[in-house]
């Protein structure tokens, strides 16, 4: 089970009522990119895309993939996919404005928002020229999400 303040800060955000599940257990079979300091301050987690895509006008939306509670106000923004960074950018565009609308429970329950794209399969020498690109809008690029965070 999600803990308190995170799954209440979920359940407050349009559509995402009963989306939040304990540890990493949103990211199903992609747990294991995302390596956790302390599991012990793990506050829960949400399969974003899955969770909005019967929910118009989501559903025809280029979604980010998942969220992870760490600590209390430690929020991470997950997305796993293939070597295409012009749709992670327009993933994290959606994402942002997302969280000043919809997902707002969220952003004011978070202190601290980063953001991980974790590229699947080979990654081309043409994503290194939109590399800068990303680091601009704030995505890490890493093939391992490493969760911690600084109080």
């Amino acid at each position: 089970m999600c803990k308190p303040s995170f799954r209440q800060a979920v359940n407050q955000s349009n559509n995402l009522q009963g989306c939040c599940q304990a540890g990493l257990q949103a990211l199903g079979n992609n747990s294991n990119k995302v390596k956790v300091d302390d599991t012990r301050h793990l506050q829960g987690s949400v399969a974003l895309d899955e969770c909005l895509k019967q929910v118009k006008p989501y559903s025809t939306e280029h979604r980010w993939d998942y969220l992870v509670g760490y600590q209390e106000g430690c929020l991470f923004c997950v997305e796993v996919h293939g070597d295409k960074p012009k749709e992670v950018l327009a993933k994290k565009a959606w994402l942002d404005r997302w969280l000043r609308g919809a997902g707002f429970p969220l952003r004011r329950w978070a202190r601290s928002i980063m953001y991980y794209w974790i590229p699947t399969g080979q990654v081309s020498k043409a994503w290194n020229a939109k590399g800068t690109a990303l680091s601009t809008q704030g995505i890490i690029v890493t093939r391992q999400a490493k969760i911690q965070c600084k109080p």
